[in-house]
């Protein structure tokens, strides 16, 4: 499953091989570049 099918499969109530997430890599994302930073240092520690 791409990127484009996850994302459409959560708008559709369906379930995804993987959990679509947005790690900040556009200007409209929701989270502060201050919580990414602290997310990427649990994940990649």
């Amino acid at each position: 499953m791409d990127p484009r099918e996850r994302i459409k499969a959560t708008i559709e109530h369906k379930q995804p091989d993987k959990l679509p997430v947005d790690f900040g890599s556009s200007t409209t994302t929701g989270m502060h570049v201050s919580m990414i930073y602290k997310l990427r240092q649990i994940l990649w520690a």
